[in-house]
């Protein structure tokens, strides 16, 4: 395992937000990025479309065996979501941003900290645009 438990945090920007239909492609998603990643499913990808007031939009997590990742689509303009990837296994940003930019990312902001301790230092932070 690495020494460095790594969490990366991410808001993604969106031309356009998934809609209901779109469940079925995000468990596939959800079992390409644990491939990418290099790491083992450990709970199966489950997808959900929210239909609650002011937080419309479509939810999904997967747990991996180094622990979980997780997202959220907000159906609104802008179009956008907040995803995150947690692992005391190493992985690579490059690795991740390839697989949201499946989702149709335009834009994305990142941060990463290193959950080891309780201090949670900031190992890197940034912005990847794909335009």
């Amino acid at each position: 395992m690495a020494e460095v438990h790594k969490h990366i945090l991410v808001t993604g920007y969106l031309e356009n937000a998934p809609k209901e239909d779109y469940v079925s492609f995000l468990e596939d998603w959800f079992l390409r990025l644990v491939k990418a990643v290099d790491m083992e499913v450990f709970i199966a990808p489950n997808c959900k479309w929210c239909s609650d007031a002011g937080n419309e939009g479509l939810t999904g997590i997967v747990g991996i065996t180094t622990s979980h990742s997780s997202i959220h689509f907000w159906d609104g303009v802008p179009a956008f979501y907040k995803f995150d990837l947690y692992s005391c296994k190493d992985f690579m940003l490059d690795d991740v941003a390839g697989m949201l930019k499946e989702l149709g990312t335009t834009k994305f902001t990142y941060t990463i900290v290193d959950r080891t301790d309780d201090e949670h230092p900031v190992i890197d932070s940034g912005v990847v645009n794909f335009n």
